[in-house]
């Protein structure tokens, strides 16, 4: 009987083997020029890794385009998440990241950057799979919504603190996984309202701080699954909120 299970037991730890040198195979191995590079992030808190060591999340904040420029994202091969927010960077910083050899997941960038539509616009012709982005309160305008509707399998968006007025929201009918927008603290019109309510996959929407009013609001009764709405500071009145209620009776509105 003692053979028998001596041979079980050859057998099941070469299985084993073998499904662990899968593992490593679909993970890859860390090149020596990644771990080169892992040095420029050793200080930094907010890092996460995959199981072979690679990084997989850079959250990098207050940084300047210098420090910015001496990490060598390029070595980074299964980088998936990576937030930027400091009020110290500009177009530099977007340029170099232009260096990224993999398709991010996530992309958060801003805290008051200094980027501008172009260079904006050009960081997206490289990341267009992105499923996550967020633009947080940097100068672009309604130039870069093209830009943003060619990365079609976005799943949540933030514009919030931008400078976009919602003219050309249209655009964004192409993204048939977009379910959460935030437009907060814009200069959102009632006329970028109307095609707001062109997006037929939109659920939740943040128009906090915007100077939409009820002309505006009523432009989403056209929409499909409207789900949430928050109305924190906006020029829209209890009668407007009404109306939205009776198109969608389990719509919840946020105004805290």
């Amino acid at each position: 009987m003692a053979r028998p299970i001596r041979l079980i037991i050859v057998v099941l730890l070469f299985f084993r083997s073998v499904v662990a040198a899968r593992c490593v195979a679909d993970e890859g191995v860390v090149s020596a020029r990644e771990e080169k590079a892992n040095a420029a992030i050793n200080g930094l808190r907010f890092v996460e890794r995959h199981k072979n060591g690679a990084l997989k999340s850079l959250i990098m904040r207050g940084s300047t385009d210098q420090q910015v420029e001496e990490i060598d994202f390029a070595a980074f091969s299964q980088l998936e998440h990576l937030t930027l927010m400091s009020a110290f960077i500009s177009d530099r910083s977007l340029k170099h990241l232009e260096s990224i050899n993999v398709k991010l997941k996530v992309l958060r960038v801003g805290g008051g950057a200094k980027f501008t539509d172009s260079g904006v616009m050009r960081l997206l012709k490289h990341q267009n799979s992105l499923k996550h982005l967020d633009l947080f309160y940097v100068p672009i305008t309604n130039k870069c919504l093209t830009a943003i509707s060619e990365c079609i399998e976005i799943r949540t968006l933030s514009l919030a603190g931008t400078n976009v007025t919602g003219i050309g929201l249209s655009r964004f009918r192409r993204l048939r996984e977009l379910y959460s927008l935030d437009l907060g603290d814009t200069p959102l019109s009632d006329d970028g309202m109307q095609e707001l309510g062109t997006l037929p996959s939109l659920a939740i929407i943040s128009l906090k701080g915007t100077p939409v009013t009820d002309d505006g609001l009523r432009h989403l009764a056209k929409m499909k699954s409207l789900f949430s709405v928050r109305l924190t500071a906006t020029n829209t009145t209890e009668q407007a909120e009404q109306f939205l209620r009776e198109c969608f009776p389990t719509l919840r509105i946020y105004k805290d």
